[in-house]
């Protein structure tokens, strides 16, 4: 069983919709199944005591739908095509098995077609700006990190590149052990042994 829930109970005006509906498509099978025959009087009206407890209950286990008031509408209207009124862990499944509304997309807004041209020449404009910018895809290597080079997995990443022979990677592999940012004895062992590639 559910351990109880912590959210303030479904809205009354809900349960009552709930209990109303379920009256309407059951009639005494709903009603009959609640009563205790206890009058009380609540809210200077008189009730039956099982049937408030019943709303209590339907209210406090129903609070997890309360933001998915949607679910509980369709959970009612699959009730259409039973027999019997479902009980609370029944109607509880129902609910569930509903899924939440998809979010409605707006209409694409109306732009004249002077404003539309204006835009697009704008996005032209600004595209050609980035292109013409000039852009090292090496940049990352070639700058160290601010902090702890030595080990880093931006050191190991670059050793690895060299490793697997790509000339560019083995320049900046060799200007940081030049430089002393990269002092692994696996740095040294990649470029000496690209050197003897070389030299073979």
């Amino acid at each position: 069983m559910n351990a109880p829930s912590k959210r303030p109970p479904l809205r009354d005006s809900w349960v009552e919709r709930i209990f109303d509906r379920m009256q309407g498509l059951y009639g005494s099978l709903w009603l009959d199944r609640w009563r205790s025959g206890e009058v009380i009087e609540h809210d200077g009206q008189r009730f039956d005591r099982g049937l408030l407890l019943a709303k209590a209950t339907w209210g406090q286990e129903l609070a997890g739908f309360s933001d998915h008031p949607e679910r509980i509408t369709r959970a009612l209207e699959a009730c259409r095509h039973r027999n019997l009124p479902p009980t609370l862990p029944e109607f509880l499944d129902l609910c569930r098995q509903q899924h939440p509304d998809a979010p409605v997309a707006l209409p694409a807004p109306e732009v004249p077609q002077e404003v539309a041209q204006a835009r697009a020449q704008e996005l032209r404009q600004a595209a050609d700006r980035i292109a013409s910018r000039a852009f090292d895809g090496l940049a990352w290597a070639k700058t160290p990190p601010d902090r702890g080079a030595r080990g880093s997995l931006w050191e190991r990443r670059i050793i690895e590149l060299a490793e697997q022979g790509h000339p560019k990677f083995l320049r900046i592999l060799a200007d940081h052990v030049e430089q002393g940012v990269i002092v692994s004895a696996r740095a040294s062992a990649a470029i000496n042994a690209v050197a003897a590639d070389v030299a073979a």
